[in-house]
């Protein structure tokens, strides 16, 4: 009955309650049909007020459609949408342009808001999906003719800092349906600006294009690193300029999508591209074989992998047909990059330890691995810094100045590195636990800052980074340092510390220890009243955020994510 008095301008305010609503005979392209809420007013805002949830009675013939958006502008935040009792099909349904949906929850099982252009007319260019949850597998699907104006840029369209929940091997997560595959995609599609989402499950594909779509509009290398996964993986025909595979499945063609099945996406690829890895803890490699010197296994497909410490990116480049030799005891696994803080470090002669060291490991611990080719390691922003590695309690500087930043010259489990503009890289043969660190000289060594193929700077203690993965080291001195290991708590927590360190994303729906510390944070800091400390993020834990960004200068969106942990941590 609110919506259906509202008159444009207007704000439609939902008390906390459960609701279960039908809207009969209302009228699309010529036709009555029945659905759950119907919009047909624009400039329409939908307002929950606290646990605010909706169920819907929809029996149109086109799919149920929940929720009906027939007009233009219209707004829709605060609402948990639970299922559609006659049956799942389109949770909620989009036809009018500029629709946005913020901190809301769709909680229906395999539930969807599905936005195209219903008719021949080209209408739908913009729309705005934020600070939503996706719960139970429910999806983002765009089609038919969304998106496609050619006076709207991909910026018209944004997908942003939502959370995905569930796991779905079925449909896309976040999906582009052009023409083609199916009779009722009819239209080309445009793309969207997605970024600082989190998918926190498996899914065969988090976010894909298919049919015929604005290819331009999507930025494959923004959405592949600006967004959060727990596992995902992605082919490319050349990594420098993140040329996506594209690859064809049943009846659709051209299609690009970021998964986590890789089985899927090394099916769908060619010898030649190369596999991007994200969570994943060990490499794809054929099973070990036993040799008289000990065992071998080989990495099929380029690998590329980016583990992250607290000191920022290291990438890992695995060459396809890369054979792994190890001894009889090797169990044929390969652990992909890990930040760790478990390591063996010792300065040079007159030199003491300075700074922040960045511990990498990879292959299988101490057990020596060495390689046919050389693999490649780039520590972004570490150009400068010394580099070596660490097994069975020994540390070994790497003094090898490669002849080639991109092709070095190494013999049998030899190892070189090098600066490429701003980073670190390190090529080597052999698997191990490689250190990045800083050291100066001491007094009466003829000292001064260390220097050398990979230079040096300037402090007076050192310690191992901490990462989620990883364990804490404690701080280490001159000579030669073991790294310890104290009790971790959650992800990023340690224990005892007197600052608690974000490493989750947190939004709209958020709960959990990470949620309690960042709203005992801002109540110290004046911007969220005393007693709220509650665990959830809710609307008041997010108007508290955004007036945080803004004291700040960080981009006030009340989304708690990259930028905003960074600041918070270095307090």
């Amino acid at each position: 009955a609110g919506l259906d008095a509202a008159i444009s301008g207007e704000t439609v305010t939902v008390y906390p309650g459960m609701y279960t609503e039908t809207a009969t005979n209302r009228m699309v392209n010529a036709a009555s049909y029945q659905f759950g809420l119907f919009f047909g007013t624009s400039t329409v805002t939908l307002q929950g007020v606290g646990d605010v949830t909706v169920k819907t009675n929809a029996t149109n013939n086109f799919g149920n459609s929940g929720t009906f958006i027939a007009a233009d502008n219209v707004t829709i935040s605060g609402i948990t949408f639970a299922e559609n009792i006659p049956g799942t099909n389109k949770t909620i349904e989009v036809i009018g342009d500029n629709f946005t949906l913020r901190d809301s929850k769709i909680s229906e099982i395999s539930g969807a808001v599905y936005i195209s252009d219903f008719t021949t007319s080209q209408i739908v260019n913009k729309f705005t999906i934020t600070n939503n949850v996706f719960d139970n597998a429910s999806t983002i699907s765009i089609a038919s003719g969304a998106g496609t104006a050619t006076s709207s840029p991909a910026g018209d369209r944004v997908i942003t800092n939502n959370t995905f929940k569930g796991t779905t091997n079925d449909y896309a997560r976040i999906s582009f349906s052009g023409a083609g595959g199916q009779p009722w995609y009819v239209y080309p599609v445009g793309g969207a600006v997605i970024t600082g989402n989190t998918f926190e499950s498996d899914n065969k594909w988090h976010i894909r294009a298919r049919g015929e779509y604005t290819e331009a509009q999507f930025d494959w290398k923004s959405i592949w690193e600006n967004n959060s996964f727990t596992r995902a993986v992605l082919a490319v025909t050349n990594p420098e300029t993140f040329s996506v595979r594209t690859y064809g499945y049943s009846s659709y063609t051209n299609v690009r999508s970021i998964g986590s099945d890789l089985a899927w996406t090394k099916a769908n690829a060619t010898s030649t591209d190369t596999i991007l890895l994200k969570g994943f803890s060990e490499a794809p490699v054929t099973s070990a074989s036993t040799t008289p010197e000990g065992k071998t296994a080989t990495v099929e497909s380029n690998t590329q992998l980016t583990a992250t410490t607290t000191s920022g990116t290291v990438q890992a480049f695995i060459p396809a047909e890369t054979v792994i030799s190890g001894p009889t005891s090797w169990d044929g696994t390969f652990d992909l990059p890990v930040a760790t803080t478990v390591f063996t470090l010792t300065p040079e002669q007159a030199f003491a330890l300075s700074g922040t060291a960045i511990g990498i490991e990879i292959g299988a611990g101490d057990i020596s691995l060495t390689f046919d080719k050389a693999i490649k390691l780039t520590f972004a922003g570490q150009a400068g810094k010394k580099v070596g590695w660490s097994r069975n309690g020994a540390f070994t500087h790497i003094t090898n100045t490669c002849d080639s930043s991109t092709n070095p010259t190494l013999a049998a489990g030899d190892d070189c590195a090098t600066t490429v503009g701003s980073d670190l890289v390190v090529w080597t043969k052999h698997a191990t636990t490689f250190v990045v660190y800083s050291q100066v000289g001491v007094g009466g060594s003829g000292g001064g800052s260390s220097s050398g193929s990979t230079g040096g700077s300037s402090s007076s203690s050192a310690s191992a980074s901490t990462a989620p993965s990883s364990t804490a080291g404690t701080p280490a001195t001159s000579g030669n340092t073991s790294v310890t290991s104290p009790t971790i708590g959650t992800v990023g927590q340690v224990l005892g510390a007197t600052a608690f360190n974000f490493a989750a994303n947190l939004g709209f729906g958020s709960r959990g220890t990470d949620v309690v510390e960042l709203q005992k944070t801002l109540i110290e800091g004046g911007y969220l009243r005393a007693g709220l400390s509650t665990g959830y993020f809710g609307p008041l834990t997010k108007a508290a955020v955004t007036k945080w960004q803004r004291a700040n200068s960080i981009p006030s969106t009340g989304f708690f994510g990259p930028l905003s942990r960074a600041h918070i941590n270095a307090r």
